[in-house]
């Protein structure tokens, strides 16, 4: 399946309709859609399509620029509190896609632990990274690791996205986004942003968070060491971007080289 098609299924998928006028759309959007005919390999390459894809919910150029201004002003400096390489980190128990609780110090008697915070299955570029972390699993595990994934969405939501991207890791469920400040990721959806998302998009993150409010993690990845130090952590203010899971292996190689 091209990309563009997968594009437009994440965005039907709950509800959500691009801003298309009467008839189709238009002239602009088709040649945004026709640039989407690829299917790139790496989670790196994937974003950067979905991230041209989105200018199609928006009509012109102006509306897509207001739009990128009111995000890079919502969440800049959003990640700033984020545990840094070498940090202890603090234990959680949350429940996952099964209903069983998951103990994050228990995990890490194992071996290390990749915990990666997405906002939810409502986010494209989450279930695209969600899919690419489910890929490289297996390498994941042949060095030693295990993968945990948390957002702030209620278990059901929860359940629905592990089936949805067929995840066999841990998923797990924060609610109020609690581990997610402790770990020093945890942010408002700006007002801007809720308006697209409700009136352009038909949705409301709300809607999906266990605790009925907007608060999601800056998508960020840890890769914690069997001492509960922070070895590696990636976050980035704008969600568009992600660690691609090449970058988790090399990390993780190092790691075993080291031991």
């Amino acid at each position: 399946m091209k990309l563009n098609q997968q594009v437009l299924e994440f965005l039907m998928a709950n509800g959500r309709r691009p801003n298309r006028p009467q008839g189709g759309p238009s002239e602009r959007q088709q040649r945004v859609m026709e640039t989407l005919n690829v299917d790139p390999s790496t989670l790196t390459e994937q974003l950067t399509v979905v991230r041209n894809a989105f200018a199609f919910v928006s009509e012109t150029e102006e509306d897509a620029k207001a739009l990128d201004e009111a995000r890079a002003a919502g969440v800049k400096g959003a990640g700033a509190s984020a545990l840094t390489i070498g940090a202890s980190v603090p234990d959680f128990r949350l429940p996952d896609q099964a209903g069983q609780i998951v103990c994050l110090y228990d995990r890490l008697k194992a071996g290390p632990v990749v915990l990666s915070f997405y906002r939810g299955m409502w986010c494209p570029f989450c279930n695209l990274e969600l899919r690419a972390l489910q890929a490289a699993l297996p390498e994941f595990e042949k060095l030693g690791a295990a993968l945990i994934a948390i957002s702030p969405q209620t278990p059901d939501r929860t359940v629905s996205t592990a089936e949805l991207n067929a995840l066999t890791f841990d998923v797990l469920s924060d609610s109020g986004s609690q581990v997610a400040e402790q770990f020093g990721v945890a942010t408002t959806v700006p007002e801007a942003i809720v308006d697209h998302q409700r009136d352009d998009l038909g949705f409301d993150v709300a809607d999906y968070n266990a605790s009925g409010d907007r608060r999601v993690p800056v998508p960020a990845t840890f890769i914690i060491g069997r001492d509960k130090n922070v070895a590696f952590v990636f976050v980035n203010d704008d969600y568009r971007y992600r660690l691609d899971p090449a970058d988790i292996i090399s990390n993780l190689q190092a790691m075993a080289a080291a031991r």
